[in-house]
């Protein structure tokens, strides 16, 4: 009686099987992950202004007093500070709380609120000048909106970039959901 002994193993052809499984499962889910990151980084932006308009509100508030959210000034403030540089929270001279600056790829964008113009909530948690903000991600054709109202209530809404338009590129510019309220969904 010969007994044959079963080698035990993976033949090439099932190696390779599995190799192709793997890299169309990669090829299929890694742009999936790179726009739930892009997704998720819009959505912490989002909120993270959100917070600081609210905050500023808050203060105004219980302190009595005007307090502004306005483009990071660093040490020296010039006309050049934007949104994309980081926001505060400024008490006449005092700095309340400091946010840093958006990462890379993105961008946020007021039409109404500059370093010459930041946004005021006055004692009673109004503002003089309602406005809007944009915030944008490079690369994602939805762009998350942060209205105020004179009253100093927060709305969002969000916009789909329409098709012919450019794809936003993190840089300042382009089109803006604020200019297009009609756009909101």
């Amino acid at each position: 009686m010969s007994r044959e002994k079963r080698k035990s193993g993976f033949t090439l052809v099932e190696l390779m099987v599995t190799m192709v499984i793997v890299i169309v499962a990669l090829a299929v889910g890694i742009p999936g992950m790179a726009r739930l990151k892009q997704s998720n980084q819009l959505t912490t932006m989002t909120k993270e202004v959100a917070a600081g308009l609210n905050l500023a509100r808050t203060e105004a508030i219980k302190r009595g007093v005007d307090v502004t959210l306005g483009p990071d000034e660093g040490d020296t403030p010039d006309e050049g500070d934007t949104w994309s540089d980081g926001w505060q929270i400024r008490v006449g001279g005092e700095v309340v709380r400091v946010f840093q600056e958006p990462p890379g790829g993105a961008s946020i964008r007021s039409a109404n609120f500059d370093a010459s113009n930041p946004v005021t909530f006055q004692a009673m948690g109004d503002v003089e000048v309602a406005g809007c903000f944009d915030i944008e991600i490079r690369g994602i054709k939805i762009i998350p909106s942060l209205s105020i109202s004179t009253t100093g209530r927060m709305g969002t809404c969000r916009c789909d970039v329409p098709a012919g338009e450019p794809v936003p590129d993190g840089e300042p510019g382009g089109w803006s959901c604020c200019a297009n309220p009609g756009s909101c969904e």
